[in-house]
């Protein structure tokens, strides 16, 4: 790969290199049903309102899309060789040392997002090449692009006008900033590396999302929550769509859940029972489409991994695993952003849980505590923080995207502050943590992307990964070539 800019005089592209559609050099070549080689983020344009051959006007057979690589790798070889081989001289074009320069071969930050689902989007399966211009996200296009890209949507979950990407060339990485959507946009929390808690932070398990807010207290010591009493049992027919926890796919018709032993238990409502009801599928269905609805391993009844140790002794733990997890995670990816996130949670040794979303969950508006003893957060009525309720007598599962050992919350002596971390130290949750960029209707700072970070823009979620790409500039004035070759 080129690192600095080429230039080419008396040439043009050569026809094998060059995107039918838009003419300029191909830089991720895909074969089409129709046999010719396209650019995919032109093809798939392309293909998004048409069924026939941009070069023949025959319908399609199929559209799927096969990489070209050979092409690829051929393209990549001669731009690293100079980009000479990539033109042809054009007729009586002058190509002598006063010739005016025609291209430049420009290297080029690119941030490629990946659609992981769900397969009713029109995104699915999809990606869109963000260039260091920068793209704006949403079901309608802006009157002003200011040059971004336009990134259509037509997802009900995504706003008008949703989210930017645009390239920071001071840090030279890729951010994306909420612009105010209703249904938000959310980051994956990776595994293994914790993300600190403060004030107005806003987190989300399955379809629920949480607030969180100081304690109306003057000390920062959480309040012991009450002890547990319900039975550890969640009934078949809870009235919710529970994914299977046996293995073979079949529903256990008293899967019973194991007591983990850990201080505090399920913070209930006034009556003592939990108190709501079930909430209709169509108030908890909005994040269905885009969350796999599975029980993650380890659940209810599986009793191949040993439950995650109580939050007491996850905090008394002499090597403090969450703040070496955190060290590590701060130099590999968080970097500044990290330490700004670190300053806000420091001190804050208790800190209250809300829920605020979605409408109609039995749990909507309750509050959870957590301080230095830690919580656990999932669907197994065992952890402190439990996704389950008692209607009619019977204890109910709220929430099937939940894993049954979900996420938990941990206090750092080092960092004195808490932290949510996804899973358990075995393994993490099926369908992941993820933390809100900003509240409804608020615009959102910027939020630093890195590779193999997964996103949701409503419901549509997407995996970020960086790359360096090259791309042609055409040069129409002596002072366009002079300031390629100050780089």
């Amino acid at each position: 790969m080129i690192t600095r800019p080429v230039l080419v005089k008396g040439h043009r592209l050569r026809d094998e290199f060059a995107c039918p559609i838009t003419r300029e050099l191909m830089r991720d070549p895909v074969i089409a049903a129709d046999g010719h080689t396209y650019d995919r983020e032109a093809i798939e344009m392309w293909l998004r309102t048409h069924d026939t051959s941009p070069k023949a006007g025959q319908p399609m057979d199929h559209l799927f899309l096969v990489p070209n690589h050979n092409l690829k790798r051929l393209i990549k070889d001669l731009i690293y060789e100079g980009g000479e081989g990539l033109y042809v001289k054009e007729e009586g074009a002058d190509c002598g040392p006063d010739a005016p320069y025609r291209f430049a071969l420009v290297p080029e930050h690119v941030l490629i997002l990946k659609c992981l689902g769900p397969v009713e989007s029109d995104w699915n399966g999809k990606t869109f090449r963000v260039t260091e211009r920068g793209c704006v996200g949403g079901r309608k296009m802006p009157a002003e692009l200011h040059g971004a890209d336009f990134m259509h949507f037509s997802d009900a979950t995504v706003s008008r006008k949703h989210f930017e990407v645009f390239f920071d060339k001071t840090d030279k990485c890729f951010k994306i900033r909420d612009e105010g959507s209703a249904g938000g946009t959310f980051v994956r929390v990776p595994y293994g590396v914790p993300k600190p808690l403060y004030p107005g932070l806003m987190i989300m398990l399955g379809k629920h999302q949480l607030l969180v807010t100081e304690p109306n207290r003057g000390d920062k010591q959480a309040p012991r929550l009450p002890p547990r009493s319900e039975p550890d049992v969640l009934p078949d027919d809870s009235g919710v769509d529970m994914a299977a926890d046996s293995k073979d796919g079949s529903r256990p018709s008293t899967p019973v859940c194991q007591s983990m032993g850990g201080k505090g238990g399920r913070l209930r409502g006034e009556d003592g029972t939990g108190g709501g009801h079930v909430a209709n599928a169509t108030h908890m269905g909005g994040l269905d489409a885009a969350l796999a609805v599975e029980e993650a391993p380890g659940g209810a009844d599986d009793d191949s991994v040993a439950d995650t140790p109580s939050p007491a002794m996850a905090a008394e733990s002499k090597d403090d695993g969450a703040a070496m997890a955190m060290d590590e995670g701060d130099e590999r990816s968080f970097g500044a952003a990290y330490e700004v996130e670190a300053k806000l949670a420091r001190g804050h040794r208790a800190l209250h849980l809300e829920c605020f979303a979605p409408e109609g969950t039995p749990i909507q508006g309750r509050q959870y505590a957590v301080g230095r003893d830690g919580a656990t957060l999932g669907r197994k009525q065992s952890n402190s923080i439990a996704f389950s309720h008692m209607a009619n007598g019977q204890l109910m599962g709220i929430d099937s995207s939940i894993s049954g050992e979900h996420a938990r919350v941990e206090y750092s002596a080092a960092r004195d502050c808490l932290l949510v971390l996804d899973g358990t130290p075995a393994k993490p949750s099926t369908n992941g943590t993820w933390f809100r960029l900003s509240q409804m209707h608020a615009r959102s700072a910027p939020h630093a992307l890195r590779d193999g970070m997964e996103l949701l823009v409503g419901t549509v979620r997407f995996s970020a990964a960086h790359e360096m790409m090259v791309v042609e500039v055409e040069l129409f004035t002596p002072q366009d070539a002079a300031k390629y070759m100050e780089r």
